[in-house]
């Protein structure tokens, strides 16, 4: 019995053996169980997305290409979706990530997710399907991080002890009472220490200087402004350039380069700093000629003076000249626009000489025929006599004021390029010698000669004689010029060729100090940044050996370099010194080979 029972058995094992077709197949239907999801009928897939705050306004906004497809239920509860799309969300997107942080739910606008929208019935995602009518993988939602600010709010109850506000504050000893010197004394020291620490993270500077510096580092320079424009070009012209370079980039925070038409020059940074010398001159003279900003819509609805704020900022962070375009009033109302009330206006604080005059010589003669336009054309609507001259003048006062501060926030608009406004506004004693009319310093012959830098030849050789007496009439020609006030126009000019003298029309030569620094640098001002401005200066005496054809030849200038070459053949007499520099700078003011 026992070894026939065995024998069974042994078949029966035999028979139990798989094939490999058939443990194959088994196999593989076990895999696809187990790896096919199975899809809860009363699940839906939604958009899971994340807003934050960004832009000139601090606005939520979404974070672009970063969505997540999370399965909820039909009717799960805003708490629930709120932690898987957090946990899912973080997972996908582990840079997002901030510890300790608390977020909530929101729509595309920022609304908080609690109720649906416009009704008191709980949210939930079936009923916010039909009442949108957009399929469910169309429908986004959108996580928040939850700021300081915002978690403080929602805590600030929880600070108070749960009895009564009656009893609370019917007797103030009870207040105290409910809170212990010790957790009054931490709150104390820990918002102050907090406060101690946003303070520190200001930077301290000692001179505008290092302000401009730190400033400089915000240039994108993956990028350039090419400006391309005429030197006598009007200042519509330049403006029109710029907002059209800048439209086509997108943005001006890029390092500004340009070209003269008809020159060869290659801007190194003396053309771009020549460019900001003539258009930020041109700014002053006509958009603020008075020192505050001329009364003009037109360039509101145009752009022009949010142009203007761009172009001087730029001019600063990339070595140009200050504006000194503004009188110390309209300077401080600039800094201060946001705190200015129009119904507390100080003749004295917020206007200009100017306006101060006109606003006290209609109060002197109100009834005058000659002051009836300027009196309604800013809105007085009253009657016009010396019994309401108050009235009058206040409101001159809030006119003038509020067009002004329109203008303004115009030229701040711009003045926000790079940071400069920012900046501006926590050191405005350091940024106001650059802003004021008054505050510019001259560039005259004394200045200009101490740049200069000759490279001498060996001492008490004959060369160095001649190179000496050179110098002097460097000086001499400065001074000249500075004491004489010379005008040449551009049909005036001589060009003398080797047997050739004849007139030519070109733009007219800045024949100043400052003017002959533009020529040797590319800048008539004096520098901002602190950094030393010198001229070198060579003496060329070969000239004759190396063409011994020529009767004159003229200083040639590397403005970029900052190098000058004198020659000395021609240039050792006061009276050639000065006829041959001067027909130099006349003839090539333009970048290139001359």
């Amino acid at each position: 019995m026992d070894n026939n029972s065995n024998d069974t058995h042994s078949l029966k094992r035999k028979s139990d053996v798989m094939s490999f077709g058939q443990y194959k197949a088994v196999k593989g239907s076990q895999w696809k169980e187990r790896v096919t999801k199975k899809s809860k009928p009363n699940e839906v897939g939604v958009q899971i997305g994340m807003l934050e705050r960004g832009g000139k306004d601090f606005e939520l906004k979404p974070i672009r290409n970063q969505t997540i497809l999370l399965n909820i239920g039909k009717t799960e509860s805003v708490d629930s979706i709120l932690e898987k799309a957090v946990k899912k969300y973080l997972q996908f997107y582990p840079k997002s990530h901030d510890d300790g942080a608390s977020y909530y739910l929101a729509f595309r606008d920022g609304r908080i997710i609690d109720l649906l929208p416009g009704t008191d019935e709980p949210f939930t995602i079936i009923k916010y399907k039909e009442n949108i009518g957009k399929d469910y993988s169309r429908i986004f939602l959108y996580l928040v991080k939850e700021e300081k600010e915002d978690a403080a709010e929602h805590q600030e109850d929880d600070l108070l002890p749960d009895f009564p506000l009656t009893t609370l504050f019917s007797d103030p000893h009870n207040f105290i009472d409910c809170f212990s010197i010790d957790e009054l004394q931490k709150t104390a020291n820990k918002e102050c220490d907090s406060s101690q620490k946003n303070e520190s993270q200001i930077k301290k500077y000692k001179n505008i200087c290092e302000v401009l510096s730190d400033l400089n580092k915000n240039i994108d320079d993956a990028e350039q402004l090419y400006i391309i424009v005429r030197r006598s070009a009007p200042v519509a012209r330049y403006l029109a350039l710029w907002q059209r370079e800048v439209n086509t980039k997108g943005s001006a925070n890029k390092r500004v380069v340009v070209k003269f038409q008809g020159e060869n020059g290659i801007d190194s940074g003396a053309m771009a700093k020549e460019f900001f010398a003539i258009v930020v001159r041109l700014i002053r003279e006509h958009f603020c000629p008075d020192g505050s900003p001329v009364d003009s819509m037109l360039y509101v609805q145009n752009g022009y003076f949010k142009t203007c704020g761009e172009i001087i900022a730029a001019s600063l962070v990339q070595g140009g000249p200050a504006p000194f375009c503004f009188h110390s009033n309209v300077f401080k109302m600039l800094t201060t626009i946001n705190s200015i009330d129009i119904r507390k206006l100080d003749l004295h604080i917020h206007f200009t000489e100017s306006e101060k005059q006109l606003i006290q010589r209609i109060s002197d003669d109100p009834s005058n025929p000659s002051y009836s336009d300027t009196i309604l054309e800013h809105g007085y609507t009253g009657l016009v006599s010396a019994d309401h001259t108050t009235d009058i003048t206040r409101t001159l006062m809030v006119s003038i004021t509020n067009r002004r501060l329109c203008y303004l926030k115009e030229f701040l608009s711009g003045l926000e390029l790079f940071g400069i406004f920012e900046a501006l506004q926590r050191n405005a004693l350091l940024f106001e010698p650059l802003f004021i009319t008054s505050s510019e310093r001259a560039v005259d012959a004394n200045y200009v000669a101490s740049l200069l830098i000759p490279n001498h030849s060996d001492e008490n050789s004959s060369k160095r004689i001649v190179e000496e007496k050179i110098m002097d009439n460097f000086v001499d020609f400065l001074m000249h010029l500075e004491d004489n006030k010379l005008n040449v126009t551009g049909h005036e000019i001589l060009a003398n060729d080797e047997n050739d003298c004849h007139l030519i029309s070109c733009t007219p030569p800045d024949l100043t100090p400052a003017g002959v620094l533009g020529w040797l640098t590319g800048q008539k001002h004096r520098p901002i940044f602190g950094n030393d401005l010198q001229i070198s200066v060579q003496f060329d005496h070969n000239c004759l050996e190396n063409n011994p054809k020529h009767s004159v030849c003229y200083p040639v200038v590397g403005a970029c370099g900052r190098v000058v070459t004198l020659p000395t053949k021609h240039m050792e007499k006061e009276n050639d010194f000065r006829s041959i520099f001067l027909t130099a700078i006349c003839n090539a003011q333009a970048f290139g080979l001359h």
